[in-house]
């Protein structure tokens, strides 16, 4: 036995390499998805002009175009301080035009990736608020507001997100 093993060492350690790799890749290919992971990959959406909410993928970039065919559907932010009870909009975010037509005409991903972090805007929700900077003082000091303004008695804010 122990000549038969020495002679046919390596192709028997391959044997043993190949049946693992299939046993990981078979168990891997039959894990269901983490629905707490794949929830993070939609967003709200809200139409400036209608209010009508919907949800759509968090990789597009507003503002979209609304049922009315223009560019008024806008992401928005809930969060819930009483463990999903109550869920409440606390801002809006689009990108300026400036910003969009940035992203479709640059090549160069860096480049592409500032736009991004820099790019978004931001509003309370309502007629008649401003759209402000996110990464700005004022963008600072209205995201903080309106997280404080739906805190109940020192509870936990929580995002929300589309189930």
């Amino acid at each position: 036995m122990r000549q038969l093993i020495n002679k046919y060492a390596y192709p028997i350690a391959g044997a043993v390499l190949v049946l693992v790799l299939l046993l990981v890749i078979f168990r891997g290919s039959n894990r269901k998805p983490d629905p707490e992971m794949s929830q993070h990959h939609k967003a709200f959406y809200i139409d400036e002009e209608t209010g009508q909410e919907s949800v759509r993928s968090a990789h597009e970039l507003p503002p979209l175009l609304g049922k009315d065919g223009k560019f008024t559907l806008v992401r928005a932010y809930k969060f819930t301080a009483d463990g999903g009870r109550t869920e409440k909009i606390v801002y809006l975010e689009k990108y300026s035009d400036q910003a969009i037509q940035e992203l479709k005409t640059s090549d160069d991903g860096g480049r592409k990736m500032d736009i991004l972090d820099a790019g978004p805007l931001i509003r309370l929700p309502g007629d008649g608020n401003e759209w402000v900077p996110r990464k700005s003082p004022a963008g600072e000091r209205l995201i903080k507001t309106a997280l404080n303004a739906i805190r109940s008695d020192g509870g936990s804010l929580e995002p929300v997100y589309p189930k």
